[in-house]
């Protein structure tokens, strides 16, 4: 044995002992950092790196503690990654197991050869044996309280539970049920609602084991509900606590009714929480106030309890002039030099007429892998920025989208930020759209040519005159009647794209004998992918289809926006929208003749 083996040794003795608690693997990780580097070492560091219960992605039970994502949400990369255990570890980590006294070392060790020997090696451990002394070192972990946090010795006993399920096992799932019993009885405060909620989560799930402690524990929860909800309702002008675990011990009962096959019990619980919740409303705020209502109507929802999940929209609507009252506005100016402005405008008017006709269409778009550096940019300058959701809010002060922080979040987060994006270049863009319209290149005749041409049908002959009376509003400022005559246009306009492109405008309405209904725009653009471009695509939903971008289809549509929201940068991007589209068009019909001359 090398001196390097020997302190290492040496180092992990000290947390090798039978009856030491309390201590993290951060510490291990920590004492052995300043020793000198060897193959041992490596194997320590990451055995302690894994996560406990964190490796759903790997089908495992340790798992990665972080994980890397790309702009759009897609995953990029795991710390640590599987990939970095090597044959080696595994034989290491076998050694390791059969020699530690301790149940916190023994626990981790044996459960990393559990999970990861065969997938590394190809070659199966002895599953009898190690999965045996995985199971009794976690439940020994837990009775003896070995990590340093309650809840972490609850989650060992969790593990241990779900082991000795597997193992079929009588006499160990009792002594995790006890061990389960026992922490609820001692931590299960109604502060300390994390320790609370998992004996109830586990009641459902293996409900046959806990036979005769079923009634107990539920009287215990529907105590702990009554006193919750006497306080929210005695205390919720000056504190907004109770509120909070009240809702987590009504979805714990009402999960506990569904899988009891009580679901007629589940409405009543749901009711109180929202009668006690309520009180806490003038003390938060309207925010606040319809964010609790959100998190309330789903839960109405996943019970299929509609009519009373619609019922509060009452209240969502009659918060939202206070919820608006309590937003600040933040506003700032960009200042472009005199100098870089006349070197753009010189750069898009070079060439001929044709050149600058198509330099116009194609600037405006939004370039997706221009987008994705932007975005890892700014979050490189604010990572906690992606951390924190974000909550948007319509005219009315009523929250329409809520972008989360999960990988739906980061792709909600990157559809927001091409359309701030567009905001910012929406004044150039305007100011181009004047230049081309005193150069005579931009007017309805050149639109109108250009979008119903013979060849290219995208308006149909009885629209043609509806296309043209919105051009005629947009040149005369008229942006209200522009607006609400073009878009229609559009949307005719891509479906009639997707018929010569023979593409489905129809899909099933309801059931197959409900007969057919037309395919949303948003569904038109997906077929139109290869034909325009993912770019183009995806600029046009942001206009027009995406809740976090412009969205401008629906927000007309649907009748949801003021006459000051009318403005010329929508018309602007509605109209470049259409000219674009009618461009690509073109240049497409064109490629495929001179293929078919060819």
């Amino acid at each position: 044995m090398n001196m390097n083996t020997r302190q290492l040794k040496e180092k992990l003795a000290e947390f090798d002992v039978i009856d030491r608690k309390g201590f993290s693997f951060l510490d291990i990780v920590n004492a052995i950092r300043s020793l000198p580097e060897s193959a041992e070492k490596t194997y320590e560091q990451l055995a302690f790196a894994f996560g406990d219960g964190s490796g759903k992605c790997w089908k495992t039970y340790y798992g990665p503690t972080g994980e890397l994502q790309d702009s759009d949400g897609s995953h990029k990369a795991f710390f640590p990654d599987i990939s970095m255990i090597t044959s080696d570890a595994i034989a290491y980590w076998e050694t390791r197991a059969d020699e530690v006294q301790n149940p916190l070392l023994k626990m981790r060790y044996t459960g990393l050869v559990l999970d990861f020997k065969k997938k590394v090696t190809g070659v199966s451990p002895d599953f009898r044996k190690i999965r045996y002394a995985h199971l009794v070192a976690s439940l020994n972990v837990a009775e003896g309280e070995f990590f340093r946090y309650e809840r972490q010795n609850m989650e060992a006993a969790r593990h241990g539970l779900k082991m000795a399920v597997f193992n079929n096992d009588t006499q160990l799932i009792d002594c995790a049920v006890r061990i389960l019993v026992n922490f609820d009885r001692k931590y299960s405060a109604d502060d300390n609602f994390n320790c609370a909620r998992v004996l109830l989560e586990e009641l459902v799930e293996f409900r046959k084991f806990f036979t005769e402690f079923e009634e107990d524990v539920l009287l215990n929860h529907l105590k702990r509900f009554n006193r919750l909800e006497q306080n929210a309702l005695k205390e919720g002008r000056t504190t907004d606590r109770f509120a909070h675990d009240l809702y987590e011990e009504t979805k714990m009962l009402a999960e506990f009714y569904k899988a009891t096959k009580q679901n007629e019990k589940i409405k009543p619980f749901i009711d109180r929480l929202v009668q006690a919740v309520k009180v806490s409303f003038e003390l938060k705020g309207g925010l606040w106030s319809q964010g609790m209502i959100e998190k309330m109507q789903r839960l109405y929802r996943k019970y299929h309890l509609y009519k009373e999940a619609n019922a509060l929209y009452v209240d969502v609507r009659a918060l939202g002039e206070k919820a608006k009252s309590e937003m600040h506005r933040h506003s700032f100016t960009i200042t472009f030099q005199k100098k870089m402005m006349e070197e753009y405008w010189q750069w898009v008017f070079q060439g001929d007429d044709e050149s600058r006709w198509n330099t116009f269409l194609l600037e405006y778009i939004p370039m997706l892998e221009q987008e994705k550096k932007f975005q890892e940019e700014e979050e490189r300058e604010s990572p906690l920025f992606s951390l924190i959701p974000v909550v948007e809010l319509d005219k009315n002060g009523v929250p329409i989208s809520t972008i989360g922080t999960g990988g739906e979040g980061k792709k909600q987060r990157f559809i927001q930020g091409i359309y701030q994006r567009m905001r910012l270049l929406n004044p150039i863009l305007h100011e181009h759209m004047i230049k081309l319209e005193k150069m005579g290149l931009l007017n309805t005749d050149r639109i109108m040519n250009q979008v119903f041409n013979k060849d290219i049908p995208l308006i149909k002959e009885g629209q043609r005159n509806i296309l043209k009376r919105g051009l005629d509003a947009y040149f005369a400022g008229d942006y209200i009647v522009a607006c609400h005559l073009i878009i229609p246009q559009f949307e005719s306009a891509i479906r009639n794209l997707c018929e010569m492109f023979n593409g489905e405008i129809l899909r099933a309405q309801g059931k197959a004998e409900n007969g057919s209904e037309y395919k949303s725009l948003e569904g038109l653009l997906e077929q139109l992918k290869d034909a325009l471009g993912e770019d183009v695509v995806t600029y046009y939903k942001v206009l027009f289809t995406e809740t976090n971008g412009c969205n401008y289809r629906n927000l007309i549509s649907h009748g949801l926006l003021f006459e000051n929201d009318f403005s010329e940068n929508m018309a602007d991007r509605i109209v470049h929208a259409f000219l674009l589209l009618g461009q690509l068009v073109l240049l497409t019909w064109e490629k495929q003749k001179q293929r078919c001359n060819s």
